[in-house]
Order: structure tokens, then sequence, then C-alpha cells
């Protein structure tokens, strides 16, 4: 599948430069850096959320990080809680399961991102399925986050090492 057809339309027609790298089957975002040969703390990974209303939310956070439900609330102030898998399918038809783009504009989904990747001049993020993920420089980061929300509400749950 390579780049999720949505993700690429709204790519390509926003002008963000991006390479693609290939890299063998993979289940989570940690697996993925070291199946692509990338620094883990370079990787980025969306988690999506339900607030109160059943309004959706795609939080972008580093792959080593777990998002910090409180501090997300407060930046957010909604009251969130993790989407079930279930939903997934249905929110982002053109991706694996797992494999969610951080582009929660393209989906009609808003979107907030953690701080802590402002700190990286080069990302890896899904492409939509397990085997691609899009490198994309500090500017391109930014054009995909857009007008988003941000602020620091993970916390590392393990050393980049």
């Amino acid at each position: 599948m390579a780049i999720a057809t949505i993700f690429k339309s709204y790519l390509d027609h926003e002008h963000i430069h991006y390479e693609t790298v290939a890299h063998p089957h993979s289940a989570t975002a940690m697996e993925t850096a070291l199946a692509a040969g990338v620094p883990m703390a370079q990787v980025a990974k969306s988690v999506v959320f339900k607030d109160e209303k059943g309004q959706y939310l795609l939080a972008v956070m580093p792959a080593l990080c777990r998002a910090e439900i409180n501090k997300l609330n407060a930046l957010t102030n909604h009251r969130l809680e993790l989407v079930d898998e279930s939903e997934l399918s249905e929110l982002f038809a053109d991706c694996e399961r797992g494999a969610i783009p951080p582009a929660g504009i393209a989906y009609a989904m808003p979107m907030v991102w953690d701080d802590m990747l402002s700190e990286e001049t080069d990302l890896f993020v899904e492409a939509g399925d397990h085997e691609h993920l899009l490198h994309l420089e500090r500017d391109g980061f930014s054009r995909l986050m857009g007008n988003s929300a941000h602020g620091h509400f993970s916390r590392p749950e393990v050393s980049p090492g």
C-alpha cells in the first residue's frame, strides 16, 4: 500500500516534501524505528482520543512517549479517553490498523501535537501501513501540523538508547 491515499493526496495538495522509507513489517512505533534504522527519538506516533461529546482528537507525540491524559485534558479543555481500536478502521479506512498518519486535517479530525517534536530537525511518521515511514524535515512537519494546538502532554516511556 505504501502511503495511505488520503494522506498522500493531502501532502501533495499542500506541497509538503517527504521521502518514503521502506522497512520490514513492524507492529509498534518503536519496532518500526528499529526496522527502518532511524533514531527512535525522531519517530512520531499518532493516538486517537474521543471527548465527552463523542468528538475525535488525533494526538501526535514522540514514539518513545505515552500521553499523560490529565495534561492532554487540560490542554484541550475536554475529558478524553482512548478510542477503541475497532473504531479506527472506520476513521482511517485507507490505513492499516495501528499505522495512523499524523494528518488529522486530511481526515477531518482536530489534532494536537507535543512540543517535544519541535526539538527534532528530522521526523519520521507512519504512512498508513506497517512497511513504510515518511521522512519529513522540520519545516514539512510544521506544515503538516498546521495551526493545530500543541503543548507538553506526554512523557517518555523508555530512554532513546
